[in-house]
């Protein structure tokens, strides 16, 4: 309880008790002038006042004076003071949660928004990777083509140039035509040959004439043909050569390192309105466990503040029982059992606290986020990639969310991803996407403008050099590589 309302009254040596729960007692009244003090709420202090002029006004009877009191002074407290300090301490409450779910709905509206943000990048990287898998593909299937037509035409290169060399082997072997087989009539000796000359030699003569004229025209032939064959051999042979020198597939190339470029270009800014939304999901949570607190306050009681709508109630129906009480004593001289009785029912309350509770139910709906969630998804999809089709996986996914503001909503926003870098400005995509990739740490952070300032410190390999927020270090560094180690660039 933290008002109690007390009148003496002099003479009969009674105390009248008035307590928030609505309750009169009367009982014996300790001696006048001693240090009695009743527990009272801050806002209160002014009912103490009137607690003991009203005691002073009991114990005289209730004079001409002392009824002048109450009318000129006591009552107007109360109306003018007590009644308006409790609605005034009513609006503050009323006014400090309304400013926590104007924040709440502005925050969700952002969060809101954001996440829309979030998904439609998130959509757009993961489409922008399929293009570029489906366009990978089809770089390959060209290049697959091609090698194969390749090993085509260099395989009728080979096969024409065989058989062009069997052709002109054949001929060669046909130009080899034996003209002394039988000596001519023109040169006979009749001592060495007496059938020289003679009939059967000319016959004989004739016949090996024919022979030697259908070998010569075999022989002319497989000649024609050896050479239009070694001929047909070199074109063909001059055509592989052309055709797998040539770039049959930059047009597939072109294509799919251009959906590559786009779908690395879109990794970052997707990375960053992930974590943007996931800070702003953050700040939305944060905004409703403050209106979830003050509601808590506002309905508790006993908290000596001005918060307690339990505690105003209780207070405005006791002061509501002083103005009853203050008004029987002026107008009977004294407070009988049946003025204590009526006044005891004198508790109207003339606010309705607004809790917003249909508010905050929409606020916090799956759609509005519920700050109930453990894990958000976006598109829904990841896609592993790699430098082959092959290396590419397409697999479902949700990112864990943590709504403490002293963590990063998701894993991926670690090493500063996506976080601001002061005056306005966010981080360069390239370290967002560097963030998402795992492995990468900030080792030295240098503003736009500014120079890589010279450095005495010995962190090596990963170390960190500063921080995002604090991208500095007095301390020497150094960076190891291969080779050996280099000290300061």
């Amino acid at each position: 309880m933290r008002t109690a309302i007390v009148f003496w009254g002099g003479a009969a040596a009674m105390q009248v008790h008035v307590g928030v729960d609505g309750t009169v007692d009367r009982a014996a009244a300790p001696p006048v002038g001693s240090d009695h003090m009743v527990s009272l709420s801050p806002r209160m202090q002014t009912l103490s006042t009137l607690q003991k002029r009203a005691t002073e006004l009991m114990q005289l009877q209730l004079s001409p004076e002392a009824k002048s009191v109450i009318v000129d002074v006591l009552l107007p407290v109360v109306d003018q003071e007590i009644v308006p300090a409790i609605a005034k301490e009513f609006a503050t409450a009323q006014g400090e949660l309304k400013s926590l779910m104007d924040a709440l709905e502005a925050g969700t509206t952002k969060a809101v928004a954001s996440k829309t943000t979030a998904v439609a990048r998130d959509v757009t990287l993961v489409g922008n990777q399929e293009a570029w898998h489906e366009l990978l593909e089809a770089y390959e299937k060209c290049e697959a083509q091609k090698d194969d037509s390749c090993e085509d035409r260099k395989q009728q290169c080979a096969d024409k140039r065989a058989a062009a060399e069997a052709k002109c082997a054949a001929a060669d072997a046909a130009a080899n035509i034996d003209f002394t087989k039988i000596c001519l009539p023109e040169t006979c000796n009749l001592k060495t040959n007496p059938t020289c000359g003679s009939q059967t030699v000319q016959q004989e003569t004739d016949g090996w004439l024919a022979d030697v004229r259908a070998k010569m025209e075999a022989f002319q032939q497989l000649e024609t043909e050896c050479r239009e064959m070694t001929d047909d051999a070199t074109a063909s042979c001059t055509d592989a050569d052309t055709h797998c020198a040539a770039d049959h597939c930059a047009g597939e190339r072109t294509a799919y390192q251009q959906k590559k470029d786009e779908a690395i270009a879109s990794e970052g800014p997707a990375l960053l309105a992930k974590c943007e939304f996931g800070r702003a999901a953050q700040a939305k949570c944060a905004d409703l466990t403050a209106v979830h607190d003050l509601i808590a306050k506002i309905k508790a009681t006993n908290r000596q503040d001005a918060l307690s709508e339990p505690d105003r109630i209780a207070e405005f129906a006791a002061v509501q029982r002083l103005i009853c009480l203050l008004k029987a004593l002026h107008d009977e001289g004294d407070l009988s059992a049946e003025a204590t009785t009526v006044c005891a029912g004198k508790t109207a309350y003339p606010h309705t606290f607004n809790f917003f509770d249909q508010k905050i139910a929409d606020l916090t709906t799956a759609n509005n986020i519920a700050c109930t969630e453990t894990e958000f998804t976006f598109s829904g999809y990841e896609w592993t990639t790699g430098a082959k089709a092959a290396d590419f996986a397409k697999a479902q996914v949700s990112h864990g969310f943590t709504a403490d503001p002293a963590s990063e909503p998701f894993v991926a926003c670690g090493a500063g991803a996506g976080a601001s870098t002061g005056a306005g400005g966010t981080q360069a995509p390239c370290e967002a996407a560097a963030a998402g990739q795992g492995g990468w740490q900030l080792v030295r952070h240098v503003g736009p403008g500014n120079s890589w300032h010279p450095a005495t410190d010995q962190l090596t390999g990963s170390a960190v050099y500063g921080t995002p927020s604090g991208p500095t270090s007095s301390e020497a560094w150094s960076v190891k590589f291969d080779l050996g180690e280099v000290t300061e660039f």
